[in-house]
């Protein structure tokens, strides 16, 4: 049995995480992000991923923009955790490098 020392778990993160669902394509799949910041993302997605895995993947960000016009997040990045769940597996990415891709007005 393990003594509890009373010390605060190390937090590891960067920056705060904004809780936010925002649609995500990846080259084999779709996802939907639960949390997010700067430096990495958290999703849920039908695609295998494996921890250590680089991957590429864009944030659809329609909604963040008014009019005809829309936002792409272009983001690569390595899985650095993995959690299996009933339906969907969840994966934490941190990011490594990013592009705001914006769709020209129609």
């Amino acid at each position: 049995m393990r003594e509890d020392s009373g010390e605060m778990p190390v937090e590891k993160r960067k920056s705060e995480r904004l809780q936010v669902g925002i649609p995500i394509e990846l080259k084999l799949g779709t996802g939907i992000t639960r949390d997010c910041c700067i430096d990495g993302v958290f999703f849920e997605t039908d695609q295998i991923l494996s921890v250590g895995e680089q991957i590429e993947f864009v944030m659809k960000m329609e909604y963040a923009i008014k009019g005809d016009s829309s936002v792409n997040l272009r983001c690569q990045g390595e899985v650095v955790r993995v959690e299996s769940g009933l339906e969907k597996m969840g994966v934490a990415v941190s990011i490594t490098r990013h592009l705001f891709d914006a769709a020209p007005m129609a």
